[in-house]
């Protein structure tokens, strides 16, 4: 298995974040994910900051629900996040075919038990 990226780091990078009309409401490493992220809440809505745990990629999001989310850009923070590689909303959209050929076989039989819908719903699962 990889090494998980620092939760520690993320969590102090995202409590020194400061995004207008915006307060952060959770940073969370859940156990079934291969993710932590951090919840953002407006009035409104919420803003939820993916980091991968095992490669430094980040993306941003609107939800988090299994194989649901709605991967959305958010150029306004991305100089908070320079030390990681931040995944566009066209790269986690990304045809899950474009990159089989990269995929052990252990990691194709998960995408086949699972159906992720693209790139995005691998590189940030809930699978266990």
């Amino acid at each position: 298995m990889l090494p998980e990226i620092s939760f520690a780091d993320f969590k102090r990078l995202v409590y020194s974040t400061r995004i207008k009309d915006i307060c952060l409401a959770e940073v969370c490493a859940p156990g079934n994910t291969n993710y932590c992220y951090a919840c953002f809440k407006t009035t409104k809505s919420k803003l939820y900051i993916l980091l991968n745990k095992y490669y430094p990629f980040i993306s941003f999001t609107n939800q988090i629900d299994m194989n649901n989310k709605h991967f959305v850009n958010v150029p306004e923070l991305n100089s908070y996040f320079s030390d990681y590689s931040i995944l566009s909303t066209e790269t986690l959209a990304l045809s899950i075919d474009r990159t089989k050929s990269e995929l052990s076989s252990a990691g194709l039989k998960q995408i086949k038990y699972w159906k992720p819908d693209n790139i995005g719903d691998i590189i940030f699962n809930e699978w266990d």
